[in-house]
């Protein structure tokens, strides 16, 4: 919720905000009662120049306010943002049971990452399954990671994508990036961005062209969740320079 008094007016930045932290566990895992509760800020959590494990969190209502400078990552329920140190530091969200799944709604971003980390993404549910309403969109892209070189990027385990313009978009990585999409389902792409590849799951392009990345896998990911209209998405898999 928002902010107690004698700040009820002002607007809440983020709940959770983490500076050089080598790493630490956000949320109780194996309960389906202690989860966290993000919402109604500019961020749920922000990880500068840290690692992290985010489990079983609930991020909703986290968006971008009126009235104040447009910064191209606010409204994102995780944001990540490295200086390029080299520090080989990993974002977890997410882990291989039910009990750990962070789930986002209503958010421009669920995870937004900038710079040189690693990133482990598993098990996670991204809008909602409710067919042609978008009351619990993801506005602009579940997933969108910018700015790798080195780094491995695992997004696995059925993370679950529904009500978003892209649903994993990674920009700017290079051919010695590690990329593993595997076994995700994709539900319905929303059309509502002015881009060419709005409405697409899976989104792989970089400014520098790259011949080739050479530990790249998209594999075993069902896009199209079931023989319906409202569970398709625009553009299944869109890789190019």
């Amino acid at each position: 919720g928002g902010l107690l008094d004698p700040h009820a007016a002002d607007q809440k930045f983020a709940a959770i905000e983490l500076n050089d932290v080598e790493n630490i566990i956000i949320g109780k895992s194996g309960s389906s009662t202690l989860t966290n509760f993000f919402s109604e800020s500019i961020y749920g959590i922000v990880v500068q120049n840290s690692g992290a494990e985010i489990w079983n969190n609930d991020f909703d209502e986290i968006f971008i306010p009126t009235g104040i400078p447009l910064i191209p990552s606010y409204g994102s329920a995780i944001f990540q943002n490295s200086d390029n140190l080299f520090w080989d530091r990993e974002l977890v969200v997410g882990k291989s049971t039910n009990l750990i799944s962070n789930f986002f709604t209503n958010c421009v971003y669920g995870i937004y990452g900038f710079g040189e980390e690693n990133y482990t993404i598993l098990k996670n549910n991204f809008g909602s399954n409710n067919g042609a309403s978008t009351s619990n969109a993801i506005t602009n892209s579940c997933i969108n990671i910018e700015g790798i070189t080195k780094n491995k990027i695992t997004i696995d385990d059925e993370n679950k994508f529904f009500d978003y313009n892209r649903g994993i978009d990674i920009f700017d990585m290079t051919n010695e990036s590690s990329i593993h999409i595997t076994n995700n389902i994709f539900g319905d792409g929303r059309n509502t961005l002015t881009d060419n590849f709005a409405g697409a799951a899976i989104v792989l392009t970089s400014a520098i062209p790259i011949l080739r990345i050479n530990k790249a896998l998209i594999d075993y990911n069902d896009i199209g969740y079931e023989s319906n209209t409202n569970h398709q998405p625009r553009i299944g898999i869109h890789i190019g320079n």
